[in-house]
């Protein structure tokens, strides 16, 4: 009787393990065979680059070469370039309208106090240049660009690039002084 009993209980065992194997899926409630499923060991192929979220817009990356510039007759500004980057813009039937470009920067003002010179970087005075030899003023500006001595401040300006042309130089005026920082556009990964 004990060697029946084993017997039933070995194959109660073995019915209760087969029965485990087929698991429930959390997520979507269908059951699973585990034998169907050890058969496809192979991982599943990726791909090197993701595929665009819905209709995320084409973006890029800008670097400004060198990063920053001395402006004025004395060198009394310092503006730094802290990001730069664009987002492709299109019209509502999906014909490329250009890119919208935002450069992010600090205004340091380099006098001293009690030798102050107050001035003001104005974002509707820099040029966008593009690569179809025009350019661009700012249509936008936000931030403070008018530093006090021995101070840094922070604004940001935005510029919209016509279709079929990228920037290639961002010109920074002030008191007669010109400095032209080059612009290097990749697209963003």
């Amino acid at each position: 009787m004990n060697k029946q009993f084993l017997r039933l209980s070995i194959v109660a065992l073995g019915m209760l393990s087969f029965a485990a194997c087929k698991n429930k899926d959390k997520k979507t409630g269908e059951t699973t065979d585990s034998t169907a499923v050890s058969q496809n060991t192979e991982p599943a192929a990726t791909s090197a680059t993701p595929a665009p979220v819905g209709n995320e817009p084409l973006s890029y990356v800008i670097t400004a070469i060198p990063d920053s510039a001395l402006l004025g007759k004395k060198s009394e500004a310092l503006v730094k370039i802290l990001e730069s980057k664009a987002v492709a813009l299109q019209d509502a039937d999906g014909k490329a309208d250009g890119m919208e470009v935002t450069i992010k920067l600090t205004v340091t003002n380099k006098s001293t106090v009690g030798k102050e010179l107050f001035f003001s970087i104005n974002y509707t005075d820099a040029r966008l240049q593009l690569d179809n030899n025009t350019s661009v003023a700012a249509t936008n500006g936000n931030g403070s660009t008018n530093p006090s001595p021995e101070t840094t401040s922070e604004a940001e300006w935005t510029f919209k690039v016509p279709a079929n042309a990228k920037p290639k130089k961002l010109s920074l005026f002030l008191d007669q002084t010109r400095v032209a920082v080059d612009l290097k556009v990749e697209e963003k990964k």
